[in-house]
């Protein structure tokens, strides 16, 4: 851990203001825990976040926490008993009995922030993190790390907007495990061949193309390509070709070409089907679109 860090706790006062935000940090710290330790977590934190093994522990909050160069066990009611291995990071949500502890032979470093609101909550029903999958292989991130030491001194400080700074270095810390996560589940081949497909369409934007030509280019199947769009982009090639296609109708839009004109270029049968795909992913119509309504 970064010398002057084997230890340091802090928990935050929040105002209502704070709340409006959509996220507010209630706690951070980091703790250095030796090997053959004899009490985990110490009796030093409010009794809210205090456990014992033997009964584990529910929170009203959400927290991250990221440990590194130890392993240890972890339990709770959603995702049942799992290893933790060094360079985890585990997420704790609200209304989950969970419990965790290094092992006795290892010890571990560990990182942590608290926080709540609706942002949180809103990415939870969006499924990109969920109670049954709360450990996340990262390994030794050093975005992560970074952001988390950066929480650590924005704990000491408390600058005047420490609330919403300290909001968006939550969010990074998510970001940043996410996509991690994603690195160690693909391979850089596959990544190759999801960029150089992106910047095919990029270049052909006012072409037909179908996903067999397009995964034919990539030298993969169709079904391979889908799956690799889907991973990378969250979306199928057609969904990608397509919002490339109206951005393109956008800028479009901005000069003097009718819309008839606009639709042929970019391929599509007629303009009311130009239309009927702008107003259905841009939630305006070309004419309100051009008038800037």
């Amino acid at each position: 851990m970064r010398k002057g860090d084997t230890e340091y706790w802090r928990y935050f006062p929040v105002s209502q203001r704070d709340r409006r935000w959509g996220l507010h940090v209630t706690g951070a710290g980091c703790a250095g825990i030796r090997p053959f330790w004899t009490e985990y977590p110490r009796r030093i934190h409010p009794e809210p976040y205090m456990y014992r093994w033997a009964q584990g522990r529910v929170l009203h909050e959400y927290q991250a926490l990221y440990l590194l160069h130890g392993s240890g066990e972890f339990e709770s009611a959603a995702a049942g008993p799992q290893s933790i291995k060094p360079g985890t990071l585990v997420l704790l949500f609200p209304g989950d009995w969970h419990r965790y502890r290094p092992d006795k032979e290892t010890g571990w470093d560990e990182y942590w922030v608290s926080f709540a609101g609706g942002q949180m909550d809103h990415l939870l029903r969006g499924g990109f993190f969920s109670p049954s999958k709360p450990l996340l292989t990262i390994g030794a991130e050093p975005t992560v790390l970074q952001n988390y030491l950066d929480l650590v001194d924005l704990a000491r400080a408390q600058p005047a907007g420490f609330q919403q700074l300290a909001a968006a270095t939550v969010h990074q810390i998510l970001a940043a495990g996410l996509a991690a996560v994603h690195r160690r589940d693909s391979s850089k081949q596959d990544e190759e061949r999801v960029r150089q497909a992106k910047a095919y369409l990029e270049e052909h934007i006012e072409d037909t193309i179908s996903i067999p030509q397009l995964a034919s280019m990539a030298h993969i199947t169709p079904r391979h390509l889908s799956r690799l769009f889907q991973r990378y982009t969250n979306m199928s090639p057609h969904e990608f070709f397509l919002q490339l296609k109206m951005r393109h109708a956008q800028r479009l839009l901005e000069t003097n070409l009718t819309l008839k004109e606009i639709a042929h270029r970019l391929g599509f049968e007629s303009p009311f089907h130009l239309s009927r795909t702008f107003k259905r992913r841009t939630g305006v119509s070309p004419k309100q679109w051009r008038n800037g309504l």
